[in-house]
């Protein structure tokens, strides 16, 4: 499974119930009322959980979380 796929699994799992095809690349999460401010903290510890890294204090800013594209970088830069 893909990283994007799987990101997109998280969303899903915090409870979006949503058509999954809303959820592009580009789609502003927060803004769109996908993840509020209090799933935020919760997205991000799923997604420690699932790919088994660590987000540091610094990168917890709403830049890295916007879109799926955000995340992926992210992640796709943690993971090395």
């Amino acid at each position: 499974m893909e990283i994007r796929d799987r990101i997109i699994a998280v969303v899903v799992d915090l409870g979006w119930d949503g058509d999954v095809a809303a959820l592009t690349d580009d789609l502003d999460l927060i803004e769109s009322g996908v993840i509020d401010s209090l799933r935020l903290i919760t997205f991000v510890n799923l997604l420690e959980e699932r790919f088994g890294v660590t987000v540091d204090d610094r990168e917890l800013h709403a830049e890295n979380f916007e879109t799926i594209r955000a995340v992926q970088e992210l992640l796709v830069a943690k993971l090395g």
